[in-house]
């Protein structure tokens, strides 16, 4: 899947991220934008790489999610991300999330 924000944490290898972010090599030729059914050009996936510490109030002020660490914190986000897998949506937001510790 591919998000408006992919992030990597950790050390994830080529293999690991592969089966979550699928298609990566084989996007469609053209994708239809859902607002106005004007085909749009795929673009290639930017990763925003983070480190083995970071912690969900880090990785959403990164992103803009919230204006602080603390902002995130109070509203409810403050927790360890867990390895593996996460998908969440904030708002409109869709974040996927590959943390590969080992």
């Amino acid at each position: 899947m591919i998000g408006e924000f992919n992030i990597l944490i950790g050390f994830p290898t080529e293999r690991d991220i592969e089966p979550c972010f699928q298609p990566m090599r084989e996007l469609p030729v053209l994708l239809w934008n859902q607002r106005n059914l004007n085909p749009i050009r795929p673009r290639e996936i930017n990763f925003i790489k983070l480190p083995v510490e970071s912690r969900w109030p880090n990785l959403l002020k990164e992103i803009g999610a919230f204006p602080s660490t603390s902002q995130a914190r109070k509203n409810g986000w403050n927790k360890d991300i867990p390895d593996g897998w996460s998908e969440v949506k904030i708002g409109r937001r869709f974040i996927f999330v590959l943390k590969i510790t080992g």
